[in-house]
């Protein structure tokens, strides 16, 4: 008896010398940001918090633990049957007013989800009772009290300290689940215990393989994205940051690519941002935000049609913030990528010279419509942008006059001088891109030399008679050069 008593323990004095390592490993206490978040949240106990939760847990509980046939059975036979089909009503009109924007599919998956999760805890609730109350003999009463108290633990972790419900909040409650499931009561036969095992178990380990593989899947194309990168940015690692968790982080930290903190103020022009769709994005800092350049938007899709994580089939196996299903049958990317810049032409404006125009003329930054950033550069003139690498770069952008011109081409030339050598760069039109906006054309031009200079835009630079007295320069880029994947 005093070794049963003590048996407990053994897992809390296990996690007590697990902390005290790593927080003497780390330096500090691993669990100090949680009680911290805890704190101020007040373990999520607003209104929508908790009701989120209690929506969830039904549903988490029913599509990722192994499904206990008698505590169903039980539940499907009190009152005759009479309250399980108002469980199942009462869960279709929920899932109508609270994923009423979920497609027919994913709505049905929740009705079905919600309606078995209500019907396990009203098994468990009964198993509970009978157990405590019809046992033959003190010791299974006594056993059925400490599982009873089990239970109402584990699930008052999950929906009041908890910020959100997850799959692996629901493990604690396996044990007492699948006891109190299984009680050896005196109506309960031999026969009818093995089948409900041996269905409960197959059930588990098909739903368990199939979500297992479509957590490898996910965690494979976060490998896909980083690999990409590592290629497609090799020697631009310095010069690109990312933001987001789970394997996305992992396998991007292993190609030599730096995260930024949402908090910090230190993205320079020019440097490129990468941000998943579903991998946690990180914020983008507030200052940083007016400069940003879109750049190339990609999705990564799997073989396996089961969504784990992801917001547009609100699968939120690990947290229900992405959604209140624990997994969803869908065929969307299962991951998207943006990469933007932050504007190399803004951040360096204090640094660009203006010269051969008036006096009074000045270069006017811009928000530019859908989406980047344009510059408004008086014509004619001449633009100095110093320019000290990476290297070899494309730059990518386009001109178009002000609306009161008839020219439909910016009339200009690029240099690139150094050390009192210039060099005129090859102005091309990018066939192959995507036009940043209607009437634009694309450019673009490539700088080889290794040596830092003045890229130089001589507006107006042809022979050309020009009716505007202003250039718009919209959504310059500096990007890889030199025979890798384009972005």
């Amino acid at each position: 008896m005093r070794a049963a008593f003590w048996a407990p323990l053994l897992a809390i004095i296990w996690m007590a010398a697990w902390l005290t390592y790593s927080s003497l490993y780390f330096d500090r206490f691993v669990l100090a940001r949680t009680a911290q978040y805890f704190v101020q949240t007040k373990g999520s106990l607003s209104a929508a918090a908790l009701g989120s939760k209690l929506l969830s847990f039904p549903i988490m509980l029913a599509g990722t633990l192994a499904l206990p046939v008698p505590l169903v059975r039980a539940a499907l036979g009190w009152l005759n049957g009479r309250a399980a089909i108002l469980w199942a009503m009462i869960s279709a009109a929920v899932a109508q007013i609270y994923a009423a924007d979920y497609p027919l599919s994913e709505r049905f998956l929740v009705v079905l989800l919600l309606a078995v999760g209500g019907w396990m805890i009203f098994g468990l609730l009964l198993s509970m009772w009978q157990s405590c109350t019809e046992s033959p003999s003190p010791e299974l009463r006594q056993d059925a009290l400490v599982l009873t108290a089990w239970a109402v633990v584990a699930t008052a972790l999950v929906l009041f300290v908890y910020p959100y419900a997850s799959a692996r909040y629901l493990l604690p409650l396996l044990p007492p689940l699948v006891l109190l499931a299984f009680f050896k009561f005196p109506t309960a036969t031999q026969t009818s215990l093995r089948w409900s095992a041996g269905f409960g178990l197959s059930t588990a380990l098909v739903m368990g393989l199939g979500l297992s593989a479509a957590d490898f899947e996910m965690a494979r194309v976060h490998r896909d994205i980083a690999r990409y990168f590592g290629e497609a940015l090799k020697g631009w690692e310095k010069q690109t940051r990312f933001g987001g968790e789970w394997g996305f982080r992992h396998y991007m930290l292993a190609q030599g690519f730096r995260q930024f903190i949402s908090t910090n103020n230190d993205l320079k022009g020019g440097q490129l941002i990468i941000s998943p769709r579903q991998a946690v994005p990180y914020a983008i800092p507030q200052d940083a935000q007016s400069m940003l350049v879109p750049v190339w938007h990609k999705s990564w899709q799997s073989s396996i049609p089961i969504r784990l994580m992801n917001q547009e089939s609100h699968a939120g196996f690990y947290s229900s913030g992405w959604g209140f299903l624990p997994f969803a049958f869908s065929r969307v990317p299962v991951e998207e990528v943006t990469v933007q810049q932050v504007s190399y032409l803004v951040e360096r404006l204090p640094e660009i010279t203006l010269e051969n125009t008036a006096k009074k003329a000045s270069i006017l930054p811009r928000p530019a419509p859908g989406g980047g950033v344009e510059l408004v550069v008086p014509v004619p003139s001449r633009l100095r942008i110093p320019y000290d690498g990476p290297w070899p770069v494309r730059v990518r952008f386009s001109c178009v006059w002000t609306p009161d011109t008839n020219t439909p081409e910016c009339p200009m030339r690029v240099y690139y001088d150094r050390e009192g050598l210039r060099v005129e760069a090859a102005l091309q039109k990018e066939i192959k891109a995507i036009a940043l906006g209607s009437g634009d054309i694309p450019l673009y031009f490539e700088l080889l030399d290794s040596h830092p200079g003045v890229i130089v835009l001589e507006m107006n630079g042809t022979q050309e008679p020009v009716v505007a007295q202003s250039a718009i320069i919209k959504n310059w880029l500096m990007l890889p050069s030199g025979g890798r994947p384009r972005l």
